[in-house]
């Protein structure tokens, strides 16, 4: 920009800035009212350290950050429940984020309701949940028979075969505990663990103790830079 004066540099800023404006509000409307609606399965085979032989093909379904706001939203977590179904999970997990501003128990109940797997549906609470009403987003999760593991574990069995689930509550709102989450579990069985935020990574990894983490929250996908 050698030799570029004052009023030209100011020109070239306005403009740069006003880009910038445009494609944050596109952006916005891009991820708020075009790609919620696009439905998209992702199959992954996970190879869980320590895992019995009984539990070889064992099918689980995640469903996250379904931030129910309004009618639209409730039509879109209901098709993505379908699709869930459709999958004949063993177990489902939902890794937080149900609301986002306000509690609708009904839009909830009216999406999440036909969700069900023999093993059971395992959630634990994000941090919209905790920004809005997390007591009454419990007691919704309790009244559809979902199971949430609030720094606490499970163990999902097989005859006398068994791997652990558990799972620790909100990140960013410091709610997790780790220890108390693995409290009950043997030395040496492998576990799942489900956490809304990736954030806590660094410090599960190094215990050694978590075969596979399961989260949700950054959506697109998680990202450091530089």
């Amino acid at each position: 920009m050698l030799g570029m004066t004052r009023r030209s540099f100011l020109k070239y800023a306005a403009g740069l800035t006003s880009a910038a404006a445009g494609a944050a509000v596109c952006g916005v409307g891009y991820m708020t009212l075009v790609e919620p609606g696009w439905h998209t399965l992702e199959r992954s085979t996970i190879a869980v350290r320590g895992l019995p032989e009984a539990f070889d093909g064992y099918r689980l379904v995640q469903l996250s950050d379904i931030h129910i706001m309004g009618e639209r939203s409730e039509r879109i977590v209901s098709r993505a429940v379908e699709l869930a179904l459709a999958q004949e999970p063993d177990a489902v997990l939902i890794t937080g984020d149900y609301v986002t501003g306000h509690v609708d128990a009904d839009r909830i109940v009216a999406a999440l309701g036909g969700l069900a797997a023999p093993d059971g549906v395992w959630t634990v609470m994000g941090n919209h949940d905790h920004w809005t009403d997390v007591g009454a987003v419990r007691e919704i999760v309790r009244s559809l028979g979902f199971t949430e593991l609030r720094n606490a574990s499970a163990p999902i069995e097989r005859g006398a075969d068994r791997f652990w689930l558990a799972g620790v509550d909100d990140i960013w709102e410091r709610k997790h505990d780790l220890e108390q989450a693995l409290a009950d579990v043997p030395d040496g069985a492998p576990v799942i663990l489900k956490a809304h935020e990736p954030d806590n990574a660094d410090d599960v990894y190094p215990t050694g103790r978590v075969a596979q983490q399961v989260t949700g929250h950054s959506l697109g996908g998680q990202q450091r830079q530089p």
